[in-house]
């Protein structure tokens, strides 16, 4: 529960999962964590935490996509068709 992955949609859903009141991970202490009786939704805190993680591969995918289209420029020529084609490079 420490990742930096976790966002704060993540911390909503423990919160419901656990059914707390924290407001959020700023509002955590070492006595909160041990109220939230964590070992009773073992599973649901897992799949939280490795749905974060995939999140995060995600948008790091997307982040570098997004980079790479950036740099791109297309070009489209008019066919005699009258439609417009991709120019090749």
């Amino acid at each position: 529960l420490q990742s930096p992955i976790l966002r704060q949609r993540h911390w909503k859903q423990l919160i419901r999962v656990t059914g707390s009141n924290l407001l959020s991970e700023a509002d955590i202490r070492v006595g909160d964590m041990l109220a939230l009786n964590l070992t009773l939704h073992a599973r649901e805190v897992e799949d939280l935490v490795q749905g974060a993680e995939k999140e995060s591969e995600i948008e790091a995918q997307l982040s570098k996509i997004e980079k790479e289209w950036a740099q791109l420029e297309l070009s489209f020529v008019r066919a005699e068709t009258g439609q417009h084609i991709l120019q090749p490079p």
